[in-house]
């Protein structure tokens, strides 16, 4: 089985970190194997500028610029975009280790997982620290296990998409609730209900900036109440 990684990249006003997001794109052992998925959504700044100077250089880099809708619209409009066989979501302020793409479709491909989970890191600025893994490595097989652990955050297996590698064909039918702040949560649930095979890396992938005003640290009106529906929607699906 070929692993043909799709990197979708929601992109809102944060031309201040966008270079260092894209710098490590363009470091991955495994770049121009990769297929780059810029989905300007309205920015105001000049992201959507950065996101074509990006594409004009790499000819496996595309950028579609829409009117804002919030990062579950433009999630969403890159997996309608996307061509790859499995997707890494990466949020446009933060980076990557630069073998972690190789990793993953070396890890994908051996295993014929449904998911790769791997392990985030909270930064501060762009220095990496040298930790030991929280989790070690293993694999869940079988949908109610997989389930099962989501709900238990069993082992390292938690709602966020950001720290998966994701077969695409569990996305059929499948897409993020637009204008919901807890949207890995409310989606997660069926994705997992969907995967016969997991596995958890014990490695650091993937670093988070973590900022003023960002979305992750930004909750906002409706945070409890979208909080609570999403964990309705786990409910509902077990």
């Amino acid at each position: 089985m070929d692993v043909n990684i799709s990197v979708i990249i929601p992109v809102y006003n944060v031309d201040g970190y966008l270079q260092r997001c894209l710098q490590s794109l363009e470091e991955q052992t495994i770049f121009d194997r990769l297929e780059i998925v810029l989905v300007d959504d309205g920015s105001t700044d000049a992201s959507g500028a950065l996101c074509d100077e990006f594409a004009a250089r790499h000819e496996n880099a595309r950028v579609f610029h829409k009117s804002n809708g919030g990062v579950s619209a433009a999630r969403n409009d890159g997996i309608e975009r996307a061509t790859g066989n499995y997707y890494l979501f990466l949020d446009s302020d933060d980076f990557l280790r630069a073998d972690a793409c190789e990793l993953l479709a070396k890890t994908a491909q051996e295993e014929r997982a449904d998911f790769v989970v791997f392990q985030e890191m909270a930064v501060y600025d762009d220095k990496v620290r040298v930790v030991p893994p929280k989790f070690p490595p293993r694999r869940i097989i079988g949908n109610k296990a997989v389930f099962a652990a989501l709900c238990g955050r069993s082992g390292g297996l938690v709602e966020v998409v950001s720290d998966k590698l994701i077969r695409a064909e569990l996305f059929k039918g499948l897409r993020f609730p637009v204008g919901m702040k807890c949207e890995d949560t409310f989606i997660s649930p069926s994705l997992t209900a969907r995967a016969e095979r997991v596995i958890i890396l014990g490695e650091y992938l993937y670093y988070y900036r973590v900022r003023p005003g960002s979305i992750m640290h930004t909750r906002g009106d409706t945070m409890v109440d979208d909080r609570v529906a999403a964990h309705e929607e786990i409910v509902r699906v077990a």
